[in-house]
């Protein structure tokens, strides 16, 4: 059975390499985009940064960094995430 969650995560994925492979963009820069698109999604949610973190079971800090793209999210996170 695939997930919403599953989806999500491969989209992430593909959106990772894609810009690696096709637009020249260095990790961070990646990982600042994943996480522009976090605080976008978590806010048309009209979550804040500590409810997300709540239902991520990690710290508001936490949440914070993957948002600012300075921590790399892992794949359980990402399916946390689109299932918040």
């Amino acid at each position: 059975i695939i997930t919403y969650a599953d989806i999500i995560t491969q989209i992430l994925r593909v959106s990772i390499i894609n810009l690696r492979d096709n637009i020249n963009v260095d990790d961070n820069s990646a990982l600042r985009m994943i996480g522009k698109r976090i605080k976008l999604a978590r806010v048309e949610s009209e979550l804040n940064q500590s409810e997300l973190a709540a239902l991520l079971h990690v710290s508001q800090n936490t949440v914070s960094m993957y948002e600012s793209g300075r921590i790399e999210i892992g794949a359980l996170t990402l399916r946390r995430i689109a299932d918040a």
